[in-house]
């Protein structure tokens, strides 16, 4: 797997808002960056089982959305385990900085690992571990810790 790193913007035009606020504006702006490097091979040449790494950040000038930055982080390994070589396990970890106005806290930071396992030849089964040290939604939260287990069919 190559590594590369993208740049793209946006903007938008008209009226943004956010009803329940009450916060509007015409038009808004952003732009985000993400890249991807294969970190380790364990045999190169002979099968695909390695680690790579990804970032992401993006940033935008609205009053009006949730989040005005974010900031993401991480690693997945494929065909780590033994016998296993569609499997793949990864962790990461996202950042963002919130909109005040909507009474969030200033900032939010989610940690996640992940286990993918191939059951079939389209299906898949991941549990994800998420814990959540300060919930952006309310000030007042305690850490949270999340536990789910979604099933993937390609078609």
């Amino acid at each position: 797997m190559p590594g590369g790193i993208a740049v793209g913007g946006w903007h938008q035009t008209g009226k943004l808002a956010a009803p329940a606020k009450e916060l509007a504006e015409n038009g808004a702006s952003g732009f985000y960056t993400f890249g991807s490097q294969r970190l380790w091979s364990r045999n190169p040449g002979v099968d695909s089982s390695d680690v790579s790494g990804f970032f992401q950040f993006g940033a935008n000038d609205s009053r009006a959305l949730i989040a005005d930055r974010y900031f993401g982080v991480g690693a997945t390994g494929f065909g780590l385990v033994p016998g296993r070589p569609s499997d793949t396990v990864g962790a990461g970890l996202a950042w963002s900085w919130l909109n005040r106005n909507f009474g969030f806290r200033s900032n939010e930071m989610l940690l996640a690992a992940y286990y993918q396992a191939k059951m079939l030849d389209n299906l898949f089964l991941e549990p994800v571990i998420t814990y959540v040290p300060n919930p952006g939604a309310n000030p007042g939260h305690k850490p949270v810790v999340a536990l789910t287990v979604q099933a993937t069919i390609l078609f």
